[in-house]
């Protein structure tokens, strides 16, 4: 569990990362979370919701074909990184895309041009994430 107060196991081939979430007692898989039967080690038969944000349009497409063939009713949110590949992700079956880079660009012009409402909403968000 994090701050989410949910629990949690994270997927990734990479890693550095996989170590680092492990010395922080965050559950994790250092495997391809493209493949079925690592998905499956996962459990996520019993998941409520899957994030698909690997580095790479491709494999987040694959991630998600892969959890909605296994387990037709989760909740699936994906980065994208092209905006044309938003919609591939949504037909291959994530609910939910973040175009992220798209994402960035905006909250910097929003610092930008109103402030005080950026201001407002982080600390919004910093209330509900803290424990």
């Amino acid at each position: 569990m994090v701050k989410t107060e949910r629990p949690i196991v994270v997927v990734t081939p990479d890693k550095e990362l996989a170590d680092k979430l492990s010395r922080q007692n965050i559950p994790v898989i250092n495997d391809n979370p493209a493949e079925d039967e690592v998905l499956v080690r996962a459990k996520i038969a019993g998941a409520a919701g899957l994030a698909a944000v690997l580095e790479e349009d491709k494999d987040n497409l694959f991630v998600v074909l892969s959890a909605r063939a296994l387990q037709p009713k989760l909740k699936i949110v994906s980065q994208s990184i092209e905006k044309s590949t938003g919609l591939k992700l949504q037909k291959a079956g994530a609910d939910e895309v973040v175009l992220t880079d798209s994402i960035g660009g905006m909250r910097i012009a929003s610092a930008m041009v109103r402030p005080a409402v950026v201001s407002f909403l982080d600390a919004m968000l910093r209330g509900l994430t803290t424990p």
